[in-house]
């Protein structure tokens, strides 16, 4: 093998192990100011087209990457 073809598939490797390492799992359980569980609560990711929403239980998951931030809502919250 040549030089560059080693030195081009180097760093597409660590390019894509990058990439991997970015994404994060967050998860979690809304409740509300008296302990109760939240069901259908939207949690998006801000400026991103990913979502998702808190089961019957109040918990949710989703997977984001690393120092995205997240906004939670719900109808009729205050």
């Amino acid at each position: 093998m040549n030089l560059s073809f080693r030195l081009f598939v180097s760093i597409l490797l660590i390019s894509v192990s990058t990439v991997f390492a970015q994404q994060k799992q967050v998860s979690g359980k809304i409740i509300d100011s008296q302990g109760l569980p939240l069901p259908g609560v939207s949690v998006l990711v801000v400026g991103a087209t990913k979502g998702a929403e808190s089961d019957f239980d109040g918990f949710y998951s989703i997977s984001v990457e690393q120092g995205a931030t997240l906004r939670f809502s719900y109808l009729g919250q205050k």
